[in-house]
């Protein structure tokens, strides 16, 4: 409970600096975040020893120490550089998918889009056995090169490729949530894979039209905006992305997302009377709190 991590946290706090290791360091913060119990104080004091000592960081401790600082907001310049360029270090041998995904979700997260650790990430993950991925590590990591670089970016598409044609193949497909995140890091980043469109349009059939997975508001919008970015014009799944849009309530989407629907709806030419009187109740009732660019999307 917050009272006893509050005691733990004062404790650590009055431990020199040379009392710290990555262990200490990454289970501290670690445990901080899984208990959503932000404690400023404490993180600069571990950041203090961590950069002051030169600590040596393995993967597992870069991962942990990144997915801290972004669960909790905490942003501090001299413990990001120290933790990069101890990661820019290690070998990519010295990396799982795990430890990549957990990485680059982090720096999504935080909006640091430091160049030289992403192509030593983008290095890692193409030299990382196939195996070692599952659809979520593959969604995490398209997504976050997708957020951090401009669209079409090499890089993005060097690790695109990579993932579409040696481990997409291979991993199971089955959850229209992970398919929707991947769909729109296609989107964000520009990138029109026609062969991984029709797997991820596959998958969905499975789930949604087959075993009747309902999908949720997030990956409703996720959905929407892939395929009317890429123009991906399935007319069996854009009918049940549209009865189950009607089924929601306005309240499940924030102001932007209807925007995006609605805009979605227009490139893919929905001519469905339920759909459009949906989007005009949503958009009339979002009106007050719409910004100027979702009033242009919309």
């Amino acid at each position: 409970d917050r009272p006893t991590f509050l005691h733990l946290s004062g404790f650590i706090q009055r431990m020199p600096p040379r009392a710290f290791d990555a262990q200490l360091v990454s289970n501290v913060m670690n445990s901080f975040a899984k208990a959503e119990i932000r404690d400023p104080r404490l993180f600069d004091h571990i950041a203090v020893a961590v950069v002051q000592l030169n600590i040596p960081l393995e993967a597992q401790s870069v991962a942990l120490i990144l997915n801290a600082c972004a669960r909790l907001e905490y942003v501090n310049a001299a413990l990001l550089e120290r933790v990069l360029a101890a990661a820019r270090g290690l070998d990519p041998g010295d990396f799982g998918a795990q430890h990549v995904d957990n990485v680059l979700n982090a720096l999504a997260r935080l909006e640091v889009a430091d160049r030289p650790m992403l192509e030593h990430m983008a290095r890692v993950t193409v030299e990382l056995p196939p195996s070692d991925f599952d659809a979520r590590a593959v969604a995490i990591v398209m997504n976050a090169f997708a957020r951090l670089l401009a669209p079409a970016h090499p890089l993005t598409m060097r690790v695109f490729g990579h993932l579409s044609t040696k481990v997409v193949p291979w991993v199971a497909l089955d959850s229209p949530i992970v398919v929707g995140v991947i769909l729109n890091a296609l989107a964000k980043a520009e990138v029109r894979d026609d062969a991984l469109l029709r797997r991820l349009a596959a998958a969905l059939h499975d789930k949604v039209l087959h075993d009747n997975v309902q999908l949720e508001p997030k990956n409703l919008v996720h959905i929407y905006h892939a395929f009317a970015t890429l123009y991906v014009v399935d007319r069996r799944l854009i009918a049940r992305l549209d009865a189950t849009l009607v089924e929601c309530s306005h309240a499940d989407f924030e102001p932007s997302e209807v925007a995006v629907i609605a805009w979605s709806v227009g490139v893919l030419q929905t001519r469905n009377v339920a759909v459009v009187d949906w989007l005009l109740e949503g958009l009339d009732a979002h009106l007050p709190s719409l910004a100027d660019i979702s009033m242009q999307q919309a």
